[in-house]
């Protein structure tokens, strides 16, 4: 949590000492991680409860 926190301000600084034309192109490729991440990670959430659901009912067809 605190890595995530922390990077976008030394990010920014390193974007006015590189100019705002790079700066922005760098944040908007962030953003897309961090947003690709996120997806990543409810996929994950999504994909484990399937799991335990057909889990259940397997368990449920056997006894």
């Amino acid at each position: 949590i605190l890595t995530i926190e922390m990077t976008p301000n030394i990010t920014e600084e390193v974007f006015f000492r590189n100019g705002c034309t790079t700066g922005k192109r760098k944040r908007k490729q962030m953003n897309g991680l961090r947003r690709e991440k996120e997806e990543l990670e409810i996929r994950h959430s999504l994909l484990i409860s399937w799991i335990g659901l057909l889990w259940i009912s397997i368990d449920r067809m056997t006894n």
